[in-house]
């Protein structure tokens, strides 16, 4: 019997069915039950890399280094007792790890039996920290080696290159670990202000998928929360203020390359969109890049045939809660001609768009990939950490696209893809 203080969540069209709700502690938690082989399970803190300023307990202003949140994340895998947690949880039969991104630390985990045991062991490690300024110091060695790997990777490289050329704010373009420099000013006091700060129940989320209930969820929270009261005071973040225009609009750098990688940026305005709106344009763009930039459409065809272009091509938009770009990346021994193609395809991408039949046959492409995502527990949970971020419904994607017209399409490439606004990064083999 459901429990009268769950809401439910429920698509008759796609039989699927998830329960949310709000724990005493401010916790929201989102259960999808689901006859999956595994059940995941992912607490989520909304303190990603971009955070970098924020109001404290005192109502100071602080600013932390690039790559606290990561730090942090490194930090609270530690325990009282110094036992492993990743053994803690291998002992129940369940895989865990986390990870940064620029607006969340998600700490995870996947098991077939012992699901009560594994939460618990989530909750408790990720809301009890137990870092010391000895391990504080001795974890940078590790972090800096995670940092000097990133940046011998070309696509690391290339991706915050276009990033810097982007953005005038380092929140938005610092990678996630940060740089050498900002791990060696990070210390103990600074990762426990932002512990005390963000690490608290009405700042996470709980998504559940699998093959549980959602009373056995809650009665699991409320053993290790039941004490704790919701703090009634918000986050309080300081988000830089970003023009449209570009920092730079070129750059390249040398690295032990074979052939020259290239990555186009071009960032979006979506800050004067509300949430349902921002859906509808993450929509439009993605089907927009998937019909001109996919690899069986005309500009890949011909460029690959010509040798202009690799297998190694993609398109992506990123969106965040505050700005958003679009990205296509890949290699090319011809630099000069794929740049000229790609200015002439934006272009006319902006002004007239894309054919209707490739537009009919994106959406459904699309409407397609919506529904296999609720074959997937973690797709699931992720999906709905994104749900308690913007307030969206699991099912929202899926009941949008057939929606997306195909005059709207038109409209939306003419305001993102301006030709006066693309960055070009480059990363290009090592001189003689």
């Amino acid at each position: 019997m459901e429990r009268s203080d769950f809401k439910v969540h429920e698509s008759p069209r796609l039989e699927e069915k998830y329960y949310e709700i709000t724990h005493r502690s401010g916790l929201r938690i989102y259960i999808h039950p689901k006859d999956f082989s595994n059940t995941v399970a992912m607490l989520t803190v909304l303190f990603g890399s971009s955070d970098r300023e924020f109001v404290d307990g005192s109502g100071g202003r602080v600013e932390v280094p690039a790559g606290s949140a990561h730090f942090l994340e490194h930090k609270m895998f530690e325990t009282e007792d110094g036992e492993d947690i990743f053994y803690v949880f291998s002992q129940y039969g369940a895989n865990s790890n986390a990870f940064t991104s620029n607006e969340i630390t998600s700490y995870y985990f996947s098991c077939t039996d012992c699901f009560r045991e594994s939460l618990g062991t989530l909750l408790g490690f990720v809301l009890d920290p137990h870092f010391t300024r000895e391990s504080v110091e001795k974890e940078k060695d590790i972090i800096r080696q995670e940092i000097r790997s990133g940046e011998d990777s070309p696509k690391n490289r290339i991706y915050y290159e276009l990033l810097r050329l982007m953005y005038f704010s380092p929140a938005f373009s610092d990678t996630v670990c940060g740089a050498e420099s900002d791990i060696d000013s990070i210390d103990a006091d600074a990762l426990a202000l932002c512990q005390r700060t963000f690490y608290r129940p009405d700042n996470m989320v709980l998504t559940v998928c699998g093959r549980v209930a959602p009373e056995e969820v809650l009665s699991i929270v409320d053993e290790h929360l039941g004490d704790l009261a919701a703090s009634g005071d918000a986050v309080r973040r300081v988000q830089p203020n970003e023009p449209m225009e570009n920092r730079c609009d070129f750059s390249e750098i040398r690295m032990d390359v074979s052939r020259p990688l290239f990555a186009f940026g071009i960032k979006d305005s979506i800050s004067c969109l509300d949430e349902r709106c921002r859906l509808k344009r993450r929509i439009a763009v993605n089907l927009l890049l998937d019909a001109t930039f996919g690899h069986s459409g005309e500009f890949f065809s011909q460029n690959y045939k010509r040798g202009v272009l690799t297998n190694n091509f993609a398109a992506e938009y990123e969106m965040f809660t505050d700005h958003a770009f679009v990205m296509v990346s890949g290699e090319s021994d011809s630099i000069e001609v794929l740049r000229r193609a790609f200015f002439e395809k934006i272009g006319y991408l902006a002004s007239e768009g894309i054919s209707e039949e490739d537009f009919t046959r994106m959406r459904r492409s699309a409407y397609a990939d919506s529904v296999t995502g609720f074959d997937s527990p973690d797709v699931i949970a992720e999906n709905l950490i994104e749900c308690a971020v913007t307030g969206n419904r699991l099912f929202d994607p899926s009941d949008t696209i057939p929606e997306i017209t195909y005059e709207y399409v038109r409209e939306v490439a003419s305001e993102v893809f301006d030709p006066g606004r693309i960055a070009c990064a480059l990363v290009l083999p090592l001189e003689d």
